[in-house]
């Protein structure tokens, strides 16, 4: 008993000389996806790989590449490359000094914890185990 389809039927079955695909083995198009992927990263990545570089122990070898991870980002900057990230950062920052307020279900519970303490401070100090 066969559990899939005959060949030819899946979408994955595919051959060299369909319309697309004709002259690219599968080895070349997985380079050049890696190839592409990689120059995004150095290029709309560049915060990243300088917060690495600047984690790396200090010697002579990696001083060399935290100045080009640094000197790289400053030029990803100077083309407005790290625009997001310093926004995204930014509004992170903004929103972490906001004064928030607790929530109803924070108050609620809270609320509920202060009421089952106080009754329970009349006949133990709270924060001591109780005496069995």
């Amino acid at each position: 008993m066969s559990s899939g389809l005959p060949y030819g039927e899946c979408p994955l079955d595919g051959t060299d000389d369909e319309e697309g695909l004709s002259g690219v083995s599968g080895i070349s198009w997985a380079v050049r996806a890696i190839g592409i992927g990689t120059l995004c990263l150095l290029v709309f990545n560049t915060h990243s790989i300088k917060n690495w570089a600047n984690q790396l122990p200090l010697s002579a070898k990696t001083a060399q590449i935290v100045s080009v991870a640094n000197e790289l980002h400053d030029q990803a900057g100077d083309l407005g490359l790290n625009i997001v990230v310093d926004e995204v950062e930014a509004e992170g920052k903004r929103i972490r000094t906001l004064d928030w307020p607790p929530s109803p279900t924070y108050k609620a519970g809270y609320n509920l914890i202060l009421t089952v303490f106080t009754a329970l401070g009349s006949k133990q100090q709270v924060g001591k185990a109780p005496h069995r």
